[in-house]
């Protein structure tokens, strides 16, 4: 308290006003930043948990179609003689089967590699050329319409009697052949032992006849009206499809996110914001990942450490599970903390700098006033000074103010006019004195 007395009111009026202005503009600003922060998570968890329902929601409804669309062409006449046609012709051609329509459909087709489908005919003059031309556009529209990468037709066997697309795979057994250990070898095996009709769902793994790309398989057995087996059809779904679902950017904003995740942690399609080959490559062992592949659904904050780089990302995601024919996945949707704040930042700052605006107003408006108060009192001071030195003929200034300054200013000049007829009184005496004892000493 010494300190502070110490320091003239010029100072300390002018500290005291912007210290409680710097005080009061720092806790509104904590205050209001504190709050549009907790508003903005709260609203980010719901736009989050809408987006994550929708896609949900979307999946499954692409889900759905697949499995109307293969149960649609397992039940129809047309496929049912397709496979019986393209059966008989395949036990027909001479030799062996697989090396005679890779040499007229694959080696000697003049199109393109992704685009062998063009050939209706091939010029072998075989009974398999001419079942070809017959169901072969009724299967390529199908793949065209619907968007699949290739239809499939096995025989009992599990031989690939016929295909859209023509790759390697094309006129192999798929129970014993070489690509019977992929998942459409096991999905026709599914399908060919199956007790009663159903859809089989092969999850998604680099297959080899598509160079390598990352794919899934459904399909279903084929049956006769008497309840046999006749054959399987089967679809090869590309991930990009899950991709075409997952991707928008709607309710994501610039940092957003959605994506599935397989039950072995790797992802099943790419990352909006990822390289774009991310699909069984990059493994998510997030908790949401993981609530969400137990069949949880729900919202987490969680930090992500980049192995490689140690950066340390910080997102709100939420989570829902995904099953589709037995298959888990995770579909998580995810927006970096750092967007979701940011309108949260800007007020900050934009409160910060106002204040500074407003501090520095302050400070002005403070020292004017204290030059008001403290220049008076100054004035007040040296003609106090003044008095106090036995000069009782100095105007005492201020003495028109009609506040305390005033007053002070009043009671001075009163207590001047008071000690200055003192002292007049006082020499009055004096000098009646010293008349007196001169008149005495002349009469002695």
């Amino acid at each position: 308290m010494k300190f502070i007395n110490s320091i003239k009111l010029a100072v300390k009026l002018p500290v005291i006003m912007i210290a409680l202005s710097v005080m009061t503009i720092t806790i509104a600003t904590y205050v209001s930043y504190k709050r549009a922060s907790a508003s903005l998570l709260v609203e980010a968890e719901d736009m989050l948990q809408t987006v994550s329902e929708a896609r949900s929601l979307e999946l499954q409804s692409w889900f759905n179609g697949i499995d109307i669309d293969l149960r649609s062409q397992a039940s129809n006449p047309t496929v049912l003689s397709a496979i019986r046609g393209f059966d008989q012709a395949w036990r027909s051609i001479n030799g062996d089967a697989t090396e005679h329509l890779h040499k007229w459909y694959i080696d000697d087709n003049p199109n393109p590699d992704g685009e062998k489908q063009a050939l209706d005919l091939a010029e072998d003059g075989s009974s398999y050329s001419q079942v070809h031309k017959l169901y072969h556009p009724y299967f390529r529209k199908l793949v065209e319409e619907k968007g699949y990468y290739d239809v499939f037709v096995f025989d009992p066997s599990g031989d690939l009697i016929y295909s859209v697309v023509k790759e390697r795979d094309f006129a192999t057994n798929f129970l014993e052949g070489p690509f019977a250990d992929t998942g459409l070898g096991r999905a026709v095996a599914h399908a060919l032992n199956a007790e009663t009709p159903g859809i089989f769902f092969s999850d998604f793994q680099n297959y080899e006849p598509s160079n390598g790309a990352p794919v899934s398989f459904v399909s279903s057995p084929v049956v006769d009206r008497s309840g046999e087996i006749r054959g399987v059809i089967a679809f090869q779904l590309p991930a990009n499809r899950l991709d075409s679902v997952m991707q928008r950017s709607t309710g994501l904003g610039e940092t957003g996110d959605a994506y599935i995740v397989g039950e072995d942690h790797l992802l099943r399609s790419d990352p909006r914001l990822g390289d774009g080959n991310d699909v069984l490559v990059v493994s998510v062992t997030t908790q949401s990942a993981e609530n969400a592949l137990n069949g949880q659904s729900g919202l987490l904050r969680e930090v992500e450490v980049h192995e490689e780089t140690g950066f340390s990302h910080e997102h709100l995601a939420a989570y829902v599970p995904v099953e589709y024919h037995g298959v888990k996945m995770g579909l998580i949707v995810e927006q970096s903390i750092e967007e979701i704040l940011t309108p949260a930042k800007e007020l900050g700052a934009t409160m910060l700098w106002q204040g500074a605006v407003m501090i520095a107003v302050v400070g002005v408006i403070s020292l004017l006033i204290s030059r008001a108060v403290s220049r008076p009192l100054t004035n007040v001071e040296s003609a106090m000074r003044s008095v106090s030195e036995g000069d009782y003929n100095v105007v005492i200034p201020e003495t028109d103010r009609g506040d305390e300054i005033g007053g002070i200013a009043a009671t001075l000049d009163d207590f001047r006019d008071a000690l200055g007829r003192a002292e007049h009184a006082t020499r009055d005496a004096l000098f009646k004195g010293s008349a007196f004892e001169g008149s005495s000493a002349a009469l002695m």
